[in-house]
């Protein structure tokens, strides 16, 4: 997927904040495989300070982070002048409804639970009106759950599966 411009292409660009190295590489995966290029903050303050410079296509925040949780940076990125109107999807492992309502009123507009697969990813996508390739026409061959529990043993650094 690229964005054309002036006789140029771009690829989208998703912010991706996570405390957690694992999540962020896993999604930069995923993401790269439906032809997205990353860009990741490791915490709060981090993500707030590039949401005030630079338009993303989407954002996603982890929503306990250390420092700056994501409902917080949810509300910046709402205030900013470049990401006022970018959607933006909380991640979580807490599903409680009060969590989630906390979210939206923040300002995101869709959540993932965790763990993400890339089905989840594919399916965000589609909900932003991204188009996302069907797994026959994709580069990336369709990954089953043993091939995300390899992922998740290779970045972090274990052989075993």
């Amino acid at each position: 997927m690229q964005i054309h411009k002036q006789g140029h292409s771009y690829r989208p660009v998703v912010l991706i904040t996570d405390d957690d190295v694992v999540m962020r590489e896993t999604l930069s995966a995923y993401l790269a495989s439906f032809g997205f290029d990353c860009v990741t903050a490791n915490d709060g303050v981090s993500a707030s300070n590039k949401i005030e410079s630079t338009h993303y296509a989407l954002i996603l925040l982890d929503l306990n982070m250390p420092g700056l949780q994501g409902d917080l940076v949810a509300t910046a990125a709402r205030k900013s002048l470049v990401n006022q109107k970018t959607p933006i999807a909380m991640i979580t492992a807490d599903g409680e409804r009060g969590t989630l309502a906390k979210s939206f009123q923040a300002g995101a507009t869709a959540y993932l639970q965790k763990p993400v697969s890339r089905q989840n990813i594919a399916q965000l996508l589609r909900t932003f009106g991204f188009a996302t390739e069907t797994p026959s026409q994709t580069a990336a061959p369709q990954q089953t759950e043993s091939d995300e529990k390899g992922l998740w043993s290779r970045l972090m650094g274990s052989s075993r599966r």
